[in-house]
């Protein structure tokens, strides 16, 4: 997605995607781990429905509440600086995209998403279904 993204963005798509990250770096500077869960979703739900694939637009729309009570829940087990560093990574995959370099936004994207698969407690189940 992120790759596609830089390939054939237009503006409207990059003030998206910087609109959801502006949101995120607001929370984290306040300290909300709520907020920034809200935001942290919309920005992977920015780039599923910006990237130009529909099936993948489709399906986030199909799992959009999963995935706003994910980022909350994992948000509010994190700390100010893990916000920070999330953010930093939002914008640098910002400039990837507006750079139109594909392959290093495809490569940090996915390192991003591997550091916030492989940092989730597995000893704990992820349970998004009971509050």
């Amino acid at each position: 997605m992120a790759a596609w993204l830089a390939l054939k963005h237009t503006d409207e798509d990059l003030r998206a995607l910087r609109e959801a990250i502006d949101e995120a770096d607001k929370a984290s500077e306040a300290g909300d781990t709520v907020a920034f869960g809200w935001a942290a979703a919309r920005i992977h739900e920015t780039l599923m429905e910006r990237s130009g694939n529909r099936a993948l637009a489709i399906m986030s729309r199909l799992l959009h509440e999963l995935v706003q009570e994910y980022y909350g829940r994992s948000a509010s087990l994190s700390d100010v600086a893990k916000l920070r560093r999330a953010v930093r990574s939002y914008r640098k995959l910002l400039r990837l995209i507006e750079a139109e370099a594909a392959d290093s936004a495809e490569s940090h994207w996915r390192t991003h998403m591997s550091y916030t698969i492989d940092n989730q407690d597995r000893s704990q189940p992820l349970d998004l279904f009971s509050k």
